[in-house]
């Protein structure tokens, strides 16, 4: 665990064992440009260049809307490597927050007992406290990302917690647009301040007059509500077209989210007679039920046309299941 208090006027950022932190903290100083790179989830990993005026207009945004002040305490569980986990850092050094960094694995040992105003979780670290049987600290707001959460009444457990969910990128420089999911149940993501959504056959486009001027088209299908506000429906990429019907991997998922207490993903197929199938991969061992339990949920043109026990899913550094290199290993068996 590391622990540096921003409050400060000099923090004792030297005696941080992370480089990250001290280069960050660096390039603040010297208001020097920022590189993020992306995970690598959608295909090949980039690399992305920021400058401070930037950044920091993406922590004052997010510190705005989630109403954290000066001495509030952030706690950063993510990888340093990629943009939501360095963004915590530039956050508690802009907001003068006091920052805890603490291992991405086995997040219920490493919380902290102090009471915690801000996290930025992946639906797995969540998973993890949840489940966990140990006395959970206070958490104020929970941001959550990587995946949506779908398993909302387990999210009773928080009781006084605020739960978000955001949608981000490394081009807009993380979140632009959150929804609650509880205790309220939004469903629609509202951009922030700044921010413009527009559409073009169902893509998402983004704009940000300084965060990202010339405007960057997502690899994101979506449905609109005003000028403000719209839902996702899932990956373009990950489209299946089966028989002529399109399908939604990611909206399938969450259809039948409650069934599962194991990681498992929905795919698309080659297949001679329908161009795809749709193909149901399991990370370990599946319910001989599975197929009749969630054939109540779906539609007949979504219900998988085969079940594939792996038994691990190949993952980003991220947590995220790397779709395309798993679709390639199931090539064979299918």
């Amino acid at each position: 665990m590391i622990v540096i208090d921003f409050t400060q006027i000099q923090p004792d950022i030297l005696k941080s064992s992370d480089l990250e932190i001290r280069l960050c903290w660096q390039k603040k100083t010297q208001n020097s440009n920022e590189f993020f790179y992306t995970s690598g989830t959608s295909g090949d990993k980039k690399k992305f260049e920021f400058s401070q005026l930037q950044i920091k207009k993406s922590v004052n945004q997010t510190i705005q809307y989630f109403g954290l002040k000066k001495g509030d305490t952030i706690v950063n569980p993510l990888p340093l490597e990629f943009v939501a986990g360095k963004m915590n850092i530039y956050r508690a050094i802009y907001g003068d927050l006091n920052y805890i960094q603490i291992p991405p694995k086995n997040i219920t040992e490493n919380l902290p007992k102090t009471t915690i105003d801000f996290i930025t979780l992946v639906p797995n670290q969540l998973h993890q406290i949840l489940e966990s049987k140990t006395i959970k600290p206070l958490i104020k707001q929970i941001l959550v990302g990587g995946g949506e959460w779908t398993d909302i009444d387990n999210l009773k457990k928080l009781k006084k917690t605020k739960v978000f969910q955001s949608f981000a990128s490394t081009e807009t420089l993380t979140h632009f647009a959150i929804k609650q999911i509880y205790p309220l149940q939004e469903e629609y993501y509202t951009v922030l301040p700044g921010f413009t959504v527009d559409e073009k056959d169902g893509v998402l486009f983004v704009n940000h007059p300084i965060i990202c001027e010339k405007g960057v088209f997502m690899d994101d299908l979506i449905e609109l509500k005003g000028d403000c506000q719209f839902k996702w429906v899932g990956r373009k990429t990950n489209m299946i077209k089966s028989g002529g019907i399109k399908l939604f991997p990611e909206l399938i998922e969450r259809k039948i989210s409650n069934f599962f207490n194991q990681k498992f993903v929905i795919l698309g197929m080659p297949d001679d007679k329908f161009g795809e199938i749709v193909v149901l991969c399991i990370e370990g061992k599946k319910d001989e039920d599975i197929l009749f339990k969630i054939s109540g949920v779906l539609d007949r043109y979504e219900l998988p046309k085969k079940i594939i026990e792996i038994e691990c899913f190949p993952l980003t550094e991220a947590g995220k299941v790397k779709r395309k290199e798993l679709a390639e290993k199931l090539k064979n068996q299918l």
